[in-house]
């Protein structure tokens, strides 16, 4: 069977979700999820760019049977600009990782999960279930960690472009905040990879662009109802002659 790489991100999105929210049942969750696949990020970055309140995640999903040599050139020019920086290896081997699959009869996905530092050369590594991986992030997830790596987490995904590229996205994306009672509402995020921002302050955001809208909307049917008196009036007059 062949198992397309899609398939698996779009599944490996549904179980996150599901996961997050079984281990947040109240509260607020905010988060950025940016599938970048078959975009012109994806060559920049990666297949998938996760951002919650202190969890950053940048993604790279492979198919077991995939030979392709531009991963294996990708990772050289990461692995070579990386050498004998400790620091910024730390960061890399907490934020960027490779998830390679194959299908599995005993538990239809099977999978190679290793910071993308250590994905090749390609070591014969036991493969686990896919779920592992998810059920562990969503746990960091829930613990809503402090956000004390987020500079050097943004300053990490700036340099990940510039080794790929002339590092420009451009693209914004999209927050989805989440209320205790299921309720989702989506907010602009101007820049792709802001990471910067708190818990709060992505609420914060939330709520002051829905004023703005629900201000706009407001001004809109102000505008719409002064239309139509005059509208009236004039009607009226013009019978009154």
């Amino acid at each position: 069977m062949k198992l397309y790489e899609n398939i698996v991100i779009g599944n490996f999105l549904y179980a996150l979700g599901f996961a997050v929210r079984a281990r947040r049942p109240s509260g607020v969750t905010a988060s950025a999820v940016s599938l970048l696949q078959q975009t012109p990020a994806d060559t920049l970055l990666g297949d998938l760019l996760l951002e919650f309140p202190g969890v950053v995640r940048l993604i790279e999903f492979k198919a077991e049977d995939n030979r392709e040599s531009k991963e294996l050139g990708r990772h050289r020019k990461l692995s070579a600009g990386m050498s004998g920086k400790v620091d910024l290896q730390a960061v890399s081997r907490e934020v960027h990782w490779y998830v390679e699959t194959a299908p599995s009869t005993e538990h239809g996905v099977a999978a190679r999960v290793v910071p993308y530092l250590d994905a090749f050369p390609r070591e014969k590594a036991k493969r686990d279930r896919l779920e592992t991986f998810i059920e562990r992030l969503a746990r960091e997830v829930a613990e809503e960690r402090p956000r004390a790596r987020a500079d050097r987490e943004a300053a990490y995904l700036q340099w990940v472009k510039r080794t790929q590229g002339d590092g420009m996205v451009g693209s914004g994306g999209l927050i989805l905040v989440a209320d205790a009672n299921g309720t989702l509402h989506y907010a602009q995020l101007l820049d792709m990879l802001e990471m910067r921002l708190s818990h709060r302050q992505w609420i914060e955001l939330h709520h002051e662009r829905r004023d703005r809208e629900l201000a706009l909307e407001r001004e809109l049917g102000r505008r719409l109802e002064r239309r139509q008196e005059k509208s009236f009036e004039g009607h009226t007059h013009g019978m009154s002659r």
